[in-house]
């Protein structure tokens, strides 16, 4: 069975028929390298540490 834990639960296939909403919570960017701060649509400050490893530096 596939989870959200292990990166293997999430798809989408277009034209299935089951809607779906893409929602915006970074900018874009080009390239992020360990230790880059980011803020995110809300203001929140954010460290990136590496693919899915993101600290806030609010706690």
């Amino acid at each position: 069975m596939a989870s959200h834990l292990d990166g293997t639960g999430y798809g989408t296939r277009p034209g299935d028929g089951i809607p779906f909403t893409i929602e915006l919570l970074l900018r874009p960017s080009a390239f992020l390298q360990p230790g880059d701060a980011v803020a995110d649509t809300a203001g929140r400050a954010w460290r990136f540490d590496g693919p899915r490893d993101w600290t806030a530096f609010d706690g």
